[in-house]
């Protein structure tokens, strides 16, 4: 974020303001410290087009889309100096969990140790003072292992640290399990309320009036099969199941029972019982989505 919020301000601002000002003090109304309208930069494809002969010959409409590009650009930078704090600790030190960064001694912001970086996310730092122990003793071998390159190109940071946690000893134990969940936590955690308005929004186009009694469980399932299928860029219609889908829709996974003796028709009592029941249509609308 402090990389891209950067290259905004560069496209309107003058250099030397940057250079000299700290990061969480630039102000992006300052007009004082505008480039010229002329310096605006919008890009090489913006520059190409405008070379155009009918906007060469039209000065009057480059200069208002250039004074409209300015203002979006002001209002943009605005708006993200006030939604994040770039004095904030954890911010800064996020970029320590780069895969450049987090493989390399000279690289890290941070000691050999993941402590201080732990105490900056309490709630998912482990209680248990043997699982930090060991995710620190991890993150110390870390840069000592000899990781693949395509590992190291990988762009997508979860997928990254999933692979981390994949990496094995010769007995086929995994060596940084604890790292890497804990790292996938930090991960998981939303940025901002926007992820969660995103998935109250999904479950509200799950829960219809035929579907408002699936429990938790089941709503999971079908966000996460929504978001398989957005992944594979396709639509429902047009997504193919692998294999190892079709092999996990067996009654063991699907139907899971708990064990232990129970009456030869407990099953058939259970369905035709009606006592405690509620008639669908007297069904409040509120819907409640626990969240573990």
């Amino acid at each position: 974020m402090c990389q891209g919020y950067r290259e905004l301000l560069q496209s309107f601002m003058k250099p030397n303001y940057l250079s000299r000002t700290d990061l969480s003090a630039v102000d992006p109304c300052k007009q004082d410290e505008y480039t010229p309208l002329a310096n605006v930069y919008l890009g090489v494809g913006v520059m190409d087009q405008l070379k155009h002969p009918a906007l060469v010959n039209d000065p009057a409409k480059v200069e208002t889309l250039k004074r409209s590009c300015w203002g979006y650009l002001v209002e943009l930078c605005r708006g993200i100096k006030q939604c994040y704090d770039f004095d904030d600790p954890l911010l800064k030190a996020l970029p320590v969990l780069k895969a450049s960064t987090s493989t390399s001694f000279t690289a890290r912001s941070f000691s050999n140790s993941l402590l201080p970086f732990m105490d900056l996310v309490p709630r998912a730092k482990p209680a248990d003072v043997d699982t930090v122990q060991r995710i620190d003793d991890q993150w110390r071998a870390l840069p000592y292992e000899d990781i693949p390159q395509d590992m190291l190109d990988e762009e997508l940071l979860d997928v990254f640290w999933a692979r981390i946690g994949k990496i094995t000893h010769p007995e086929g134990t995994p060596k940084f399990k604890d790292l890497s969940d804990f790292v996938l936590d930090v991960l998981s955690l939303p940025h901002s309320n926007a992820d969660v308005k995103r998935i109250f929004s999904k479950i509200t186009l799950i829960r219809t009036k035929l579907r408002n009694k699936l429990v938790s469980h089941t709503v999971e399932g079908l966000c996460l099969a929504s978001q398989c299928v957005k992944l594979n860029g396709k639509c429902c219609c047009e997504f193919e199941p692998s294999q190892e889908m079709y092999k996990a829709m067996s009654s063991s996974t699907l139907y899971q029972r708990e064990k232990g003796p129970q009456p030869q028709n407990a099953g058939i009592d259970a369905l035709m019982s009606t006592e405690g029941d509620e008639p669908y249509e007297e069904e409040p609308d509120d819907f409640w989505f626990g969240m573990p």
